[in-house]
């Protein structure tokens, strides 16, 4: 078991030898994308965070579509959608320089049966090391990206806690810290945009109406939040005098109705705005859809057509933003702040400014 998890938490390949000092990079392998994140060093150590001082580049795998209903990973989807990305963004780094890689990896690895089939798999076409984040460092490190890059007019220091809820692929972590950034607790759901599509395709073969089948993903959402109301994480939320509600994921940064991440970094979105945008979503997604079986085919089909028809950025939207209004309902909070860094942001911060340690 001892050498399991050395496969599975060793972070860092080290691609020039002679530079360990040099650039470095973070990879990112998440339940929807595979990003490669550099920064100019020199620059960020002397003027601090701007998105100016990095280069960010993603390809979207939809790593998440290739596990079956008992969380097995289909080798042969992973080695001919996945890999190759990984092999691209690896020759990317070697390709500007890069002297050490972090190599971090999220839900979708964690919750995969056939882990270490996947892990050993880049090891032996990509020659690099992954670290599948718990779920404690997947929010420790996406607080970290926040806590470096955050807008100047956000003081932290006026807040007694901070509740970050970070909704990828694959999971939710909702997780509260005090103001200095210590973590005091995390609860994760597995429940992600991607397994809510999946689920969404899987009762569309039932041929239903869109609106039934959305309504339907939202009482599933509800059902998962009042796991998490019960639990000691959000009675320590209830218990809070001052909170700031620092938000991250596809469908709340698409919600800004912003384009690319430094324009959506340090938004602030109310309730009402996004009950809006849901209402929005649903008058777009029933005009083109008559049923739901017209809804699962298109989203079936080649990635270009979906891309045609900005299916997926609609429905990452209209199924992951009724968490986000759920929970500020519940914990009466005027709004929350858009996070445009996230976690291969964090996890640069923290091996440049080497505070694993």
């Amino acid at each position: 078991m001892a050498e399991l998890d050395k496969i599975f938490r060793r972070s860092k390949t080290v691609l020039d030898p002679g530079k360990e000092e040099g650039a470095i990079a973070v990879l990112e392998l998440s339940t929807k994308a595979v990003k490669l994140l550099i920064g100019d060093v020199p620059q960020i150590k002397k003027e601090g965070f701007d998105f100016r001082y990095f280069y960010r580049n993603a390809v979207k795998t939809e790593t998440g579509l290739g596990l079956d209903e008992d969380n097995l990973m289909d080798m042969e989807f992973f080695d001919n959608n996945v890999v190759p990305a990984i092999m691209d963004m690896v020759r990317t780094a070697d390709s500007k320089r890069v002297a050490v890689l972090y190599t971090v990896a999220t839900a979708v690895y964690r919750n995969a049966t056939n882990k270490e089939e996947m892990i050993k798999s880049i090891r032996r076409n990509c020659g690099i090391n992954v670290k599948i984040l718990n779920k404690e460092e997947e929010a420790i490190g996406t607080l970290t990206a926040f806590m470096f890059s955050r807008p100047h007019n956000i003081k932290l220091a006026d807040t007694s806690n901070v509740i970050m809820i970070d909704q990828g692929g694959g999971s939710t972590e909702i997780s509260i810290f005090t103001g200095e950034g210590v973590l005091n607790g995390t609860f994760s759901m597995d429940l992600g945009t991607t397994t809510l599509i999946k689920e969404l395709i899987k009762t569309s073969s039932l041929d239903k109406g869109v609106k039934t089948i959305l309504e339907e993903s939202d009482t599933k959402v509800t059902k998962l939040l009042n796991k998490f109301y019960s639990s000691p994480i959000a009675t320590a939320i209830v218990d809070a005098e001052s909170i700031l509600c620092v938000s991250v994921g596809s469908a709340i940064t698409s919600a800004t109705d912003k384009i690319g991440n430094p324009k959506q970094h340090g938004t602030k979105l109310t309730i009402s705005g996004l009950s809006a945008k849901i209402d929005d979503l649903n008058k777009k997604l029933e005009l083109h859809y008559g049923d739901s079986k017209a809804l699962a085919t298109d989203l079936e089909k080649h990635e270009d057509l979906r891309k045609m028809k900005n299916i997926d950025k609609l429905l990452v939207m209209r199924l992951g933003l009724p968490l986000y209004i759920e929970v500020m309902k519940k914990f009466k909070l005027d709004g929350l702040i858009v996070s445009g860094t996230g976690l291969w942001y964090g996890i640069y911060f923290e091996n440049l400014y080497k505070l694993q340690s």
